[in-house]
């Protein structure tokens, strides 16, 4: 009979949970029909299954449980369930009151039951089809009878935990439910018993008041001897008990079904609804407060649970028994040392095989129930001993073994079977974890009980199999589900009993959910009428509503036509905010799924002020850091598993093509971005990301087919194209608006209006994007997924107006705490720095290491799935057993390195922006209210990216750059910037093929990639950057007013808060690094830049002056294993005269209009390398080292071009503050590096420049040519006893000045004198430089010696340098205007006397205070001029006649600069003398000075004292024996020549 079994199943199911069940009063009442069960206690463990560290406190009970079956009448009268009055106190688990024996018994159970739980899942893939089949017809049937006649009744439902140990107080969580039933109906929804005639069965369900509450400070309701407490706390629709502090208030709810017992078309065989009123969820501070707490103490009780084993008895102390609990925390840290060694001892490897095989043994013998009972204990001694994951190791080991034995059985087993068994049917295969216990109470009914219930549920099973046998129309509606809630809310509360403030309401209205399965598939769907937040602490904020669906009239018929038709038969939305579609296998066949998503406008409010409190409340308490910790590793590992199980399905489904439709038609979210959120016409920037809008374009079925049928063909072009599923995606309508007004901004959001034009600081785009997905597995030829995107115009208006509003961002964001609290003072930082807890690191970033953690990933294994290829991998991540994993490499080694995984190929036609300046002058005018300045223009960008399994690539093109001058000066020049060559050829056409301006190729590459050494060359990343030709155009005009728009827009903000900075910079003062600190960075980059040309025009108001080209630039750079190689040179520039008449004689004529070029085919030739001192061998002793090498250029001296050139550069005179600003920067930059600890070599040789004169004389081809030499410098560090020293050698070479003459000789045949008018001189410095603190050197010591310096001059040659000197006065005088400018401007950047006193001092550090900072001694032995006069009867001009010879012998000069500022020169020139070298006179008097015989003939010393604030000083000079001989008709020719 069917009592026995219907006794058996409630004995299983209740005996889990109730302690006192009296199993002969069950089985007396079952056979009665009516159960009535009173007064059951609950079990402490009945809450076990939980995996929380909770026990149910004694005296807990089930009030009253009735069964009332009518045997008699099964298929006429219900089956009712009545459950009332179950009242469970749980509080926090108490060790000390268990025996060891009761904690090695919870363990136990509590790892069978997760091995239970995790076999379950794999269990249900190895059932036969067939067999399912069967199984599923009986379930349906049995379901239905169960539904048909079934009635139950939930009433008075209080589970509750307290909790007086975690926190100071008592708190109280808890769930009530006041009433769960469902009934049989008529079709009015009235009571109602059906009978078997009804083709209609109706189900009324009702769920009344559940709740959840979490009370802050409760009282205790334990020990109270009765119940009543109970049942007030239990809110009902009348009464809702105001003690609670409810995380979920009451909610009620109907729910309706109607079970068909005839169905299709339209009709479904189960249509259930459900109706919810409201859901409304408030946590608050306390609680959230309180739930930390109480995680806090979960995870001490886990890790103690670690080491329960070792821990002293309960009876005792750390008082009373200190050594027990020394020994204790002894063992414990050496429990881990040894498990850890011990793992890999071969004892333990011994162990674990013999382990491994007597268990896969014992357990396939269970499995097939031949086990006797020794192997049967055996097996249960194995499972108390070993891990959870050594258990499911070795149970998936012992599947495939065990799946033979079945096959070879099979037949045995079934003529052995003698009844029939409903516990496998029930339970599921339930396999491996019942003991014997279970086993004995196995539930194995015998044919006649068996047909006895066939009988009741009107089950035949010829029947059953035809009914199988036959397919329903995919159509049929099999479950039709909806879920309708009017109204639903979430509240994070502050202070819930003094001063309850509500910081924010997110409420939402309407939501609708809709289920409907088929016979192979599914369509889910969901809808959102509403939705809107409110900030509840600040009602009276401009912008309390921070969230709100916004309606657009135009929008409704295309959003109604995308709501899902079922949903809108039970919906009253007619215009849904948000809709949803999702679609298994669709009937029509279009795709395997189907999603379609729709949603109108919503504005949101960007409220730091809200962000800052939300940000406050879910700060964890620094002392509850482990509990954090805990946490957030729990939520790490979860999705870690989410994660992992996407990825796995996201591989299978493209491995397998599983093709996906997808249509989205969605009006993104306007972002509202307010300064002041208090007021309502404040400025602001308002973003409203547009319309969104994507569809699919899936590749056709038989495509694929094609493919796989002849997979070694080529693919042509069509073909390719048919090997994609398509998903185009347009973006529309999206811009950036920026202003003083919220309100105005929103005005031309929502009705744009051409006045307002200006707001606009990102004019509308659509973009459109084709997303590609590879149908074919893993192909060399095709990209497995590609995106391709384009943007025809990007168009921007930036403004100084608006760039201030922008950075207000920065203030907001910092003001939303989001980035940390600023306001705390420097003591608090500097704590925080020492003390900081681990919380708001782990807190905030949850993306960190728990999110990838893997040691205690659950992976399921199947030895018999498809997926056991996989086998050793995942055990490797969760069983620490023998080395049995898999090397990367070889994973790395199957991987297509050819295969292309990703391509995105992205292009904007044209991006225009504007550079706008607000006008202040014009009032009320909207249309002046910006005036443009310029336009950047730039044509056809392009992006590329390609992805391999071991490298990928990035590509960016440009193909041309204009910024156009739109400025009122007159359209002389029409560009400011411009990569147009004809502007520099002046309408001479190239080459008619474009050529990209920029080129920019970006590669990385794996290591582990077998073309790592062989393509690469061993570089991780390479960028390659090719720059064609651009121009700039530099008009005076148009530079100024761009020059003060910069400073008014950018520098104006910096100047203001140069204090702030200033003091920042002098609290970090004292923290700076002497040194930087080695990185240990193995990656290595190579960057390189080629540059076709550059060119400069000077626009003088309409006028072009000149042209500078700059061409063939090459710079490199390697970073390798922390170190940095710079290669560049740089060749071919060219300063050209454009206001000149080119001439095209030869000579130095055919460079005449050529104001400078470079002699030499490189102009810069520079290396730098860095290295580390980190114990390596290259280390050469230095930090850094330089290799600089300059061509030799070649000026042109022209006074008129010169003049100009120098006038065009003087009005740029007002941008000096700009340049003074600069340099300010760049002397502290270089104090900072001075400070640094670092060495720096260097070896620079610049070639002398060659400077022409080729005005003012006689004949027009003379020219005087002038070397002004080579400049060299090189140095090297000296280690002695006083420190080490950076000995510097430096000087200029050969410096020399030529004149080429020409004179009339005989036939007026010109004739040409070459004369030197100043022999070579060298200049040689010796510069010691203190790298440390030296009490015997100056800081720096400057040794200099020129070689005898001789000056030639004829009167030809005079009158020239006269001219030139008159030339050089005319061309660089600085008009007044200009003068006073930089006057002005250097006011402006004037710094303070102590600023510039720091700044002295900073060089002063490694100089003691009697010793000079910088000393600079300088001797020349004799420096002379001698001049010649040519006369008639002058035969060689090559050798004219001496004149006479002036001459300084022995001259020395001293400087002294200490660290004070005051300075101390010393001039000494041993004689002067001055000699009558006429050839041929017969004179006593030919030394019109003579040399005095000893001493000093000049002596000169000066003191300046230190600026206070102006310098001041003494001159003192002496003059020795001054002896002149007058000789007239010498003087008279000396008065000829200079005069």
């Amino acid at each position: 009979m069917l009592e026995s079994v219907v006794s058996n199943l409630l004995n299983r199911v209740l005996g889990a949970y109730v302690s006192n069940l009296n199993y002969n009063q069950l089985k007396i009442g079952i056979w009665s029909g009516e159960v009535i069960l009173r007064d059951l206690k609950l079990r402490r463990e009945a809450l076990d299954k939980l995996n929380l560290p909770v026990d149910v406190l004694e005296g807990c009970y089930l009030g009253e449980l009735t069964l009332t079956i009518p045997w008699n009448n099964l298929r006429g009268k219900p089956v009712v369930i009545d459950i009332k009055d179950a009242y469970v106190l749980a509080v926090p688990r108490n060790e000390s009151t268990m025996t060891a024996e009761e904690l090695e018994e919870r363990e136990y159970q509590n790892k069978m039951r997760k091995l239970k739980n995790a076999e379950m899942v794999l269990d249900t893939t190895e059932h036969d089809a067939t067999e399912d089949a069967k199984n599923e017809t009986f379930a349906n049937q049995l379901m239905t009878k169960i539904l048909n006649n079934l009635q139950f009744s939930i009433t008075n439902i209080h589970v509750r935990y307290e909790d007086d140990i975690s926190t100071d107080h008592r708190f109280a969580a808890g769930i009530t439910l006041n009433e769960l039933s469902a009934i049989t109906t008529d079709e009015n929804w009235i009571p109602k018993t059906i009978g078997e005639a009804v083709n209609t069965i109706h189900k009324l369900a009702t769920l009344e008041s559940l709740s959840i509450y979490w009370d802050t400070n409760a009282p205790t309701l334990a020990h109270q001897g009765s119940f009543d407490k109970f049942k007030e706390l239990i809110a009902t629709k009348n009464n809702i008990p105001k003690e609670h502090q409810y995380v979920l208030k009451p909610v009620s709810g109907t729910g309706r079904a109607q079970l068909h017992k005839s169905f299709g078309n339209e009709v479904p065989k189960i249509d259930a609804s459900l109706l919810f009123d409201e859901l409304s969820f408030t946590i608050d501070n306390e609680q959230y407060r309180d739930t930390i707490l109480m995680i806090d103490l979960f995870h001490s009780y886990l890790k103690k649970e670690k080491y329960k084993h070792l821990h002293p008895s309960p009876d005792k102390t750390p008082k009373k028994n200190p050594l027990e609990y020394f020994q204790f925390a002894g063992k414990a840290v050496l429990s881990e040392i040894h498990e850890r060694n011990e793992r890999w001892t071969w004892g333990r490897i011994k162990q674990r095989r013999d382990d491994r095989k007597a268990y896969i043994d014992v357990y396939v013998k269970h499995k097939l129930d031949k086990i006797t009972p020794e192997e049967l204990e055996t097996l249960e001694q194995l499972e108390k001993r070993l891990s959870f994951e050594e258990l499911r190791f070795y149970r998936s080991l012992a599947k495939p073994k065990l799946k033979s034995e079945k096959a070879r059985l099979e037949e045995e087993a079934k003529k052995a079977q003698q009844g029939w068994g409903i516990s496998t049917w029930w339970y599921g295969n339930n396999s491996g974890t019942d003991t014997e216990q279970n086993r004995d109470d196995d539930l194995v009914i015998t044919e006649e009980q068996k047909q006895e219930f066939y009988q009741v549920i009107d089950y035949n099973e010829d029947r059953a199999a035809i009914a199988a046998s036959v397919d329903l129309p995919k159509d049929t509606i099999m479950l039709s589900l909806k879920t309708t809630l009017n109204k639903g809310s979430f509240t994070v509360r502050n202070n819930p009993h003094d001063n309850p403030t509500d910081l924010i309401s997110l409420v939402f209205n309407s939501v609708s959910l809709g289920l409907i399965q088929y016979v192979e598939s599914f369509t889910a769907s969901a809808a959102l009428g509403d939705l809107c937040l409110y900030d509840g602490s600040r009602p009276s904020s401009a912008y309390y509503k921070l969230m709100g669906v916004k309606q657009k009239e135009a929008d409704r018929s295309r959003r109604a036509s995308g709501l899902d038709q079922q949903l809108v038969k039970v919906s009253s939305m007619r215009d849904p905010f948000f809709t949803v579609n999702f679609e298994h296998k669709p009937l029509d066949g279009r795709a395997d799924n189907a999603i379609g998503l729709f949603m109108r406008n919503i504005d949101i409010v960007y409220n730091p002020l809200v962000i800052h409190d939300l940000i406050t409340f879910f700060t964890p308490p620094e002392t509850s850091a482990d509990s954090i910790n805990a946490l957030i590793e729990m939520a790490g590992n979860t999705f870690e598993d989410i994660k992992n199980q996407t990825r796995a399905n996201l591989e299978f489904a493209l491995d397998q093509h599983t093709t996906f439709d997808l249509k989205v038609d969605m009006d993104a979210p306007v972002i509202i971005i307010p300064e002041d959120c208090m007021t309502k016409n404040s400025r602001g920037i308002v973003i409203d990301a547009g319309h969104i809008n994507i569809e699919s374009n899936l590749a056709p079925p038989d495509a694929l087919a094609q493919v796989k049928a002849n997979p070694s063909a080529d693919l042509d072009e069509g073909l390719q194209a048919l090997m994609y599923d398509r998903f185009t995606v347009q973006l529309t309508q999206t811009k950036i608006l920026v202003g003083d007004s919220i309100q105005t901004l929103l005005v031309q959001v929502r009705t744009p209006r051409p006045a307002l034009s200006y707001l606009h600081l990102v004019d509308r785009i659509d973009m459109t994007f084709l997303m590609e997905l590879c149908i074919i597995k893993k192909s060399s030829v095709l990209p497995r997924f590609k995106i391709s995107g384009n943007l025809p115009l990007l168009k921007v208006n930036f403004s100084d107006t608006k760039y201030r509003t922008i950075m207000q961002l920065p203030r907001l964001i910092d003001a939303s705490g989001i980035l940390g609290d600023r306001n705390e003072s420097k003591s608090d930082m500097q704590n925080e720095q020492n003390q900081k807890n681990q919380v708001d690191q782990r807190w905030f970033k949850l993306m960190d290491t728990p999110l990838w953690n893997h040691d205690h990933e659950d992976v399921f294994l199947d030895t018999d799935s498809e997926n056991s290829v996989d086998l050793d991998k995942s055990v490797a991540g969760t069983v620490d057993t023998e080395p049995t994993t898999i090397s990367d490499q070889t994973e790395t080694n199957h991987i297509a390195v050819e295969e292309r995984l990703f391509e995105l190929n992205f292009k904007v036609d044209r991006v225009l922006a504007n550079v706008l300046e607000a006008q202040t002058t014009v009032k009320g005018d909207i249309d002046q209210a910006e005036v443009l300045l310029c336009e950047v223009d730039l044509q056809n960008l392009k992006l590329g990216y390609s992805m391999r399994p071991m490298d990928m690539t990035v590509t960016v093109q440009l193909q041309s750059l204009d910024v156009t001058d739109r400025m009122k000066h007159g359209n002389e020049f029409r560009y400011l910037v411009t990569s147009d060559q004809d502007i520099i050829q002046h309408g001479v056409h190239g080459d008619t093929e474009s050529k990209n301006l920029v080129d920019v190729e970006y590669i990385r590459c794996d290591r582990a990639s077998p073309e790592y050494i062989s393509k690469y060359k061993g570089i991780d990343q390479t960028v390659q950057v090719t720059l064609s030709t651009l121009n700039f155009v530099v008009t005076r005009s148009s530079v100024l007013k761009l020059h003060n728009f910069v400073l008014h827009t950018f520098v104006d903000a910096e100047v203001t808060s140069s204090g702030a900075v200033t003091h920042v910079q002098q609290e970090n003062e004292n923290t700076l690094p002497l040194a930087p600190q080695p990185q240990n960075n193995n990656s290595s980059i190579y960057v390189r830049l080629l540059l076709d040309s550059v060119n400069f025009i000077l626009n003088n108001d309409g006028v072009r002056l000149a042209t500078g080209e700059l061409s063939l630039g090459d710079l490199s750079t390697i970073v390798t294993n922390g170190q940095v190689n710079v290669a560049a040179k740089f060749a071919n520039f060219t300063l050209t005269d454009n206001l000149s008449p080119v001439k095209s004689t030869g000579g130095h004529h055919a460079f005449a209009n050529q104001l400078l070029t470079i002699q030499g085919e490189e102009l810069i030739d520079l290396r730098y390398n860095s290295y580390i001192n980190d114990g390596r061998n290259d280390y050469p002793g230095y930090d850094h080292a330089l290799y600089l090498r300059m061509g030799s250029a070649r000026f042109n001296f022209l006074e008129q071009p010169i003049h100009q050139f120098m006038e065009f550069l003087s009005k740029f005179a007002e941008m000096k503050s700009t340049y003074d600003m600069a340099r300010q920067a760049a002397l502290q930059s270089a104090q900072q590096f001075s400070q640094a600890a670092t060495k720096m070599h260097f070896d620079i040789v610049i070639e002398t420049p060659v400077v022409l004169f080729p005005e003012f004389h006689q004949n027009e081809d003379d020219v005087v040519v002038a070397h002004l030499g080579e400049i060299w410098a090189s140095n090297k560090f000296v280690d002695e006893k006083d420190g080490c020293f950076n000995i510097i050698k430096a000087g200029l070479r050969a410096i020399n000045l030529t004149s080429k003459f020409y004179f009339s000789g005989p036939n007026q045949n010109p004739i040409l004198q070459t004369l030197p008018m100043l022999d070579d001189i060298d200049l040689n410095l010796d510069i010691r430089v203190t790298q440390s603190v030296s009490t015997t050197h100056p800081g720096i010591d400057v040794c200099g010696h020129i070689e005898d310096v001789n000056v030639r001059l004829t009167e030809r040659q005079y009158v020239f340098l006269m001219e030139a000197i008159n030339m050089f006065s005319r061309i660089f005088s600085s008009p007044n205007d200009a003068g006073q400018i930089a006057s002005d401007s250097s006011d402006i950047t004037k710094l303070p006397a102590e600023k510039e006193q720091k700044q002295v001092e900073m060089y002063t550090d490694t100089v003691v205070d009697h010793l000079p900072r910088i000393r600079f001694a300088l001797d020349a032995k004799t420096i002379g001029l001698e001049i010649y006069k040519l006369t008639d009867e002058t035969v060689n001009v090559q050798t004219p006649p001496s004149l006479a010879r002036i001459a300084l012998n022995n001259s020395n000069v001293l400087l002294k600069m200490h660290k004070d500022d005051t300075i101390t020169v010393n001039l000494v020139v041993t004689s002067l003398t001055v000699d009558d070298t006429r050839p041929g006179i017969n004179s006593k008097f030919k030394e019109i000075v003579p040399v005095i015989e000893e001493g000093h003939q000049f002596e000169l010393q000066l003191d300046l004292k230190e600026p206070n604030p102006a310098r001041s000083g003494v001159v003192i000079m002496n003059i020795k024996d001054p002896k002149v001989i007058l000789s007239l008709d010498h003087a008279f020719l000396l008065r000829d020549f200079f005069t």
